[in-house]
């Protein structure tokens, strides 16, 4: 892999090993990139110029890159035995309602380019009505929206003195894929017979 690297380095004036290795690591860090965030441009075109190669990269870890180009999206998944993230209830609770929230700005047409705009507001209040409990407090629910960000499943926007705009991106619908709802249901069936 690292002299393929090489050889891949050499065929491109502009691009050493170095740019290489830093998108790596940043899509390692950040588990997608897109091509319409000024922060991770970079990144995705250098991974997307030889996506070939980072595909075999990331298989040999045990990595699933993920290239939705209608979205100009890349992402990284774990295969199959493994989860995406270990999360808490109430962030996997929270997760599954920005996937709720997404699922209806698509079946209502509010959907562009693979964004669905809410508001923290709503995302809280679908938290409420279907599980019941309280909200999270609201440093720990920016703490949880920080975290979702960072992974790049949604972007955080302006913050008025009681909502926060949210905008939530296409890879939510990668990491709740189906096998992720049915262990939760699984989960939730198991919690309920206690």
């Amino acid at each position: 892999m690292l002299k393929e690297l090489k050889h891949i380095s050499e065929r491109y004036e502009n691009y050493t090993a170095a740019d290489y290795k830093k998108a790596t690591a940043i899509l390692l860090e950040r588990q997608f990139l897109y091509g319409d965030k000024k922060r991770d441009r970079e990144y995705y075109l250098t991974i997307l110029r030889e996506l070939d190669y980072f595909i075999d990269l990331f298989d040999a870890l045990g990595w699933r890159l993920v290239n939705e180009p209608d979205f100009q999206c890349l992402g990284l998944l774990p295969d199959e035995e493994q989860s995406y993230l270990n999360l808490k209830l109430e962030e996997t609770i929270l997760l599954l309602c920005l996937r709720l929230l997404y699922e209806e700005a698509i079946k209502n047409f509010k959907v562009e380019q693979g964004l669905a705009l809410e508001s923290s507001e709503s995302l809280l209040n679908r938290y409420e009505t279907l599980t019941g409990r309280t909200r999270p407090t609201l440093s720990h629910f920016k703490d949880i929206l920080t975290l979702f960000s960072r992974h790049g499943i949604l972007d955080k926007g302006e913050e008025t003195d009681k909502t926060i705009k949210i905008t939530i991106r296409p890879a939510i619908r990668l990491v709740t894929p189906a096998a992720y709802l049915k262990r939760l249901e699984e989960f939730l069936e198991n919690e309920t017979t206690k």
